[in-house]
């Protein structure tokens, strides 16, 4: 009766931001051990019932084959979508990751201005991701890099604009806290360069992210396919700041 008050222990303490410097870090692996807590517990009070009920040679072994069919084929049928519903009421994730392109392409290359575009990354992709730093960046050229966007992050942890051309330059991979060309921005773990065509529009930076602050090799071609979507939204950003013309536009940073 005790080992719920682990999980459920921890899931107050994060929405409570009670948990020091680790913060609103919530552990995928709690579903899993939900559903097997709840399945233990089920079983047992379904064991201990027919054992009470039921009375023949042989009705432990019986007993037993009965629940382990059912608990297999209940795992096969429900685990999924009992997963699903702890993702979205627990760990705020609205989007299952495996259909992140496909979600997420049609509404990233049709945000034709900073609000939706802040909007779509803030509320749907990070909390897909499970990221919670992350920056983008606006480069051009002759001009300081601006922020459109900025989530978990200070001003002062953005890169100065004699930092954007190394961290420009760097391919999409993983970077240990040792690899950061700035202390001030050591909370970088990834950098996507949003590039169109030779021209490089922007910085897309990701940091800390649940559960353990790593980004696997197999993530990268997922997240470089979605960075090269924002670059796609990024120039139609632009496009329509140009066509409308400054005098009427909305986006004060651009």
């Amino acid at each position: 009766m005790a080992l719920p008050a682990i999980p459920l222990g921890y899931i107050y303490a994060a929405s409570r931001q009670a948990l020091s410097g680790i913060g609103t870090r919530n552990n995928r692996v709690l579903a899993y051990y939900t559903y097997f807590l709840l399945l233990g517990v089920s079983s047992s009070l379904l064991g201990l019932t027919l054992d009470r009920l039921l009375d023949f040679p042989g009705e432990t072994a019986f007993i037993s084959l009965s629940i382990a069919i059912l608990v297999g084929a209940g795992t096969l049928t429900l685990f999924a979508r009992f997963q699903r519903w702890f993702d979205m009421r627990v760990l705020a994730i609205p989007h299952p990751p495996a259909n992140l392109l496909e979600v997420f392409t049609e509404r990233i290359t049709t945000s034709l201005d900073q609000a939706s575009l802040v909007r779509v990354l803030q509320d749907e992709v990070l909390p897909t991701l499970l990221v919670r730093q992350s920056a983008l960046l606006l480069i051009r050229e002759g001009q300081p890099p601006a922020s459109l966007f900025a989530h978990g992050v200070t001003p002062d942890q953005l890169p100065a604009a004699a930092d954007v051309l190394s961290l420009a330059a760097t391919h999409p991979q993983f970077r240990p806290q040792s690899e950061s060309v700035d202390p001030a921005v050591d909370w970088i773990r990834v950098v996507f360069p949003l590039r169109l065509g030779n021209t490089l529009l922007g910085l897309w930076l990701l940091g800390r992210r649940d559960p353990d602050d790593f980004y696997a090799s197999e993530e990268m071609p997922v997240l470089s396919a979605l960075a090269s979507q924002l670059a796609v939204a990024l120039h139609n950003i632009l496009q329509a700041y140009h066509r409308v013309g400054p005098a009427q536009h909305t986006d004060p940073m651009i």
